[in-house]
C-alpha cells in the first residue's frame, strides 16, 4: 500500500489508505477520493488509495477503515513511543503483526532460519547492556515462528486450535463408539429373529415350485386327498344317515 519512503522518519509522512466500505460509507463513493484529506486526532492525512472491496484486512474478525504508515504511530496513539529503541530496556511493547511474502524459490524453512538468525543478532545486540545473566538467557530463548498467512491472522486460532483438535478427536471417538453400539444392537436383533425369518421364508414357498422335493410332497398330498375322499364316501352309506359324500367320486361312494 505504501512505498519505502514512508519509513524514512517518525511522523514525516501523513498519508492514509482507506477501505472500500469506508469509501462507500463516509465518502459516498467519491471517485475523486484520492487526494482528499482526513483528520485523525490532531493530524491531517492525505488519502493516497482505496482498497479493493474483497480486502478487509489481515486479521480475522477485524475490518479497519484506515491504514497509515508505521512511522505515524505517535500521531495515532499520542503519548506513547513504541518505535524508539531504548538501550538496556528489557521490557518491550508487542503491538505488531508482521506479514511478509516469500521470494520465488525460497521455502518456509529457509525463511524461518534466515529470520531467526537476524532476530538472534538483534537480541545479542540488545543484551550487551543487560547485566543479569538470567535475563540474557531468557532473551536468547526467544525465537520467531512463521505461519501460513493465506487465511489471515488470528490470536484465537493459535490459542484454541490445540484444545479444539482434542475436542474434535473426542467427538469422533464418541461417534465411533455410538456406531459400534448400534451395529451390535442390529446384529443381536438379527440373530434373535433368525428362526422367525427362516420360518417366514419357508411359508412363502408354494407347492408349485418345480423341484424334486416339492414334486414328492405334491404327489403325497394328492394321495392323501383321495384317501380322505374314500373314507368320506364310505361314511355316507352308514346307517346313521350322515351325508359326507360331497368330496367323493361315484366309484369311491359305491
Amino acid at each position: 500500500m505504501f512505498g519505502p519512503e514512508v519509513d524514512q522518519g517518525l511522523g514525516s509522512h501523513p498519508v492514509a489508505v482507506i477501505s472500500y466500505a469506508f469509501w462507500q460509507r463516509r465518502m459516498q463513493q467519491d471517485r475523486a477520493a484520492v487526494g482528499r484529506q482526513l483528520r485523525v486526532r490532531q493530524t491531517i492525512f492525505d488519502v493516497v488509495g482505496v482498497m479493493p472491496p474483497d480486502f478487509t484486512g489481515i486479521t480475522v474478525g477485524e475490518s479497519p477503515d484506515i491504514w497509515v504508515p508505521l512511522m505515524m504511530q505517535q500521531q495515532i496513539a499520542p503519548g506513547s513511543d513504541w518505535l524508539t529503541w531504548k538501550p538496556g530496556a528489557f521490557a518491550k511493547t508487542m503491538f505488531l503483526q508482521v506479514v511478509g511474502r516469500l521470494k520465488p524459490g525460497v521455502s518456509v524453512e529457509q525463511a524461518r532460519a534466515s529470520v531467526n538468525v537476524t532476530f538472534q543478532q538483534i537480541l545479542h545486540f540488545e543484551a550487551g547492556s543487560i547485566s543479569s545473566e538470567d535475563k540474557k538467557r531468557e532473551m536468547f530463548s526467544n525465537f520467531i515462528v512463521l505461519h501460513n498467512g493465506s487465511r489471515g491472522l488470528s490470536a484465537l486460532r493459535g490459542e484454541y486450535s490445540a484444545p479444539l483438535e482434542v475436542m474434535m478427536g473426542l467427538v469422533g471417538l464418541l461417534l465411533l463408539l455410538a456406531a459400534a453400539n448400534v451395529a451390535n444392537l442390529l446384529l443381536a436383533r438379527a440373530n434373535a429373529r433368525q428362526r422367525e425369518i427362516t420360518l417366514r421364508v419357508a411359508l412363502a414357498w408354494t407347492p408349485d415350485t418345480p423341484t424334486p422335493h416339492r414334486k414328492r410332497f405334491a404327489g403325497g398330498n394328492r394321495r392323501a386327498r383321495r384317501d380322505r375322499a374314500c373314507v368320506l364316501g364310505r361314511s355316507a352309506a352308514s346307517p346313521h344317515g350322515f351325508h359326507f359324500a360331497y368330496g367323493c367320486s361315484a366309484r369311491h361312494s359305491s
